[in-house]
């Protein structure tokens, strides 16, 4: 009984005092709007996120692969693939290859549209540009395989 009256108190004690100072993190970096395309590395690291929305699972990586080069002529579906529809190019829209390409495309377009969004009106520096020029090149993409697919 006494160790459980130690156990107790000290659970009670350590309970009252903070440890708030071990938990808090030193913020080293932070993106802002402002800070964003400032210098040419934090906006290769902005338009980093851009890109990786091209390599997603639901579209470069590997579905907008296969409903591509299904497409195409002498190829056929493997049976581990178990989409009979894409093989028969029979495939309709509510189907879930469909639906998954027709989403990370415009997870893309999204992405590259807040992008534009942060940059300022007026573009003053060729680093400002430059990742104006490549997001409406990522979105004019994704809207050139969207008007080829569907």
């Amino acid at each position: 009984m006494k160790t459980i009256k130690i156990f107790v108190s000290a659970i009670f004690i350590l309970s009252i005092c903070s440890c708030q100072d071990l938990l808090d993190e030193p913020i080293y970096d932070f993106r802002t709007a402002e800070t964003a395309f400032a210098t040419e590395e934090a906006s290769a690291a902005t338009l980093s996120g851009l890109y990786e929305s091209l390599r997603s699972y639901n579209y470069y990586r590997q579905d907008f692969q296969r409903v591509v080069e299904v497409a195409s002529v002498g190829m056929s579906v493997p049976k581990t693939w178990n989409d009979n529809d894409l093989d028969e190019q029979k495939q309709t829209p509510d189907s879930d290859l469909c639906w998954r390409i027709y989403s990370g495309i415009y997870a893309s377009i999204a992405k590259a549209n807040l992008i534009i969004s942060l940059l300022p009106e007026k573009l003053e520096t060729d680093v400002q540009k430059n990742s104006m020029g490549q997001c409406l090149f990522v979105r004019a993409l994704n809207y050139f395989n969207l008007a080829r697919l569907f």
